[in-house]
């Protein structure tokens, strides 16, 4: 998939770059987001991968390096740069249609003698250094990935998904650090709610008002 196929693919869907507008936005902000999907336009994506924004180029010029610290540690995988990936199930043709992912890698093993995709890889290469620190430090996936981390999860039908940071200008093993993190059930259910909720609401070109939560809606829920 080249670089404006790319771009086509994720134009009107929601991708890992917008789930998290609609896992934890307001009303207003899922308003905000269903009209620039409904007004974006697919547009080749500069070769070298730049926005002219310090700490996303930074991240996307760091982004083969830290890949490749992860597959120097990982050898039981096969690393595959897959630039988009659909929703797992083509059946379900309004979320095949809607939804999609542009992990940073995916991995891949031998199942039965075939290759199957097993999990992929969130890199991140923060800007600022003490950012890569606070992550080592805290030993977990950082809240604000959670939504992306688990959408990659959720659209790919993954068991689970790698969290790596780095930082090349910290000395030693010290500029790396990986997560695995697996499926969350609870938070799946949740947050497919909120999906389906904006799906139907974008399909119908509905404006989103705030929804009353009470004890049936949960019930429904789970």
């Amino acid at each position: 998939m080249n670089d404006l196929q790319h771009r086509i693919a994720r134009t009107h869907r929601i991708t890992s770059s917008r789930i998290g507008t609609i896992a934890t936005g307001s009303f207003k902000a899922w308003n905000t987001l269903a009209q620039k999907m409904r007004e974006a336009k697919p547009a080749p994506i500069n070769s070298k991968r730049r926005c002219g924004v310090p700490s996303l180029d930074w991240g996307h010029e760091h982004e083969d390096w830290l890949c490749a610290q992860f597959w120097l540690r990982h050898p039981e995988y096969d690393m595959h740069d897959e630039r988009w990936c659909w929703w797992h199930d083509p059946a379900n043709k309004v979320l095949w249609e809607m939804c999609g992912t542009s992990p940073d890698r995916t991995l891949y093993q031998d199942v039965a003698g075939f290759p199957k995709r097993v999990s992929g890889v969130e890199a991140k290469n923060p800007f600022d250094p003490d950012i890569h620190r606070h992550y080592r430090e805290a030993g977990g996936l950082p809240p604000e990935y959670k939504a992306q981390v688990m959408w990659h999860m959720i659209v790919t039908d993954a068991p689970n998904w790698w969290f790596v940071s780095g930082d090349q200008r910290i000395a030693d093993d010290l500029n790396y650090f990986e997560v695995l993190i697996e499926r969350d059930p609870g938070y799946e259910s949740l947050l497919m709610h909120k999906v389906n909720r904006f799906v139907g609401g974008y399909l119908n070109c509905e404006t989103f008002q705030p929804t009353e939560y009470n004890r049936a809606t949960y019930e429904d829920i789970f």
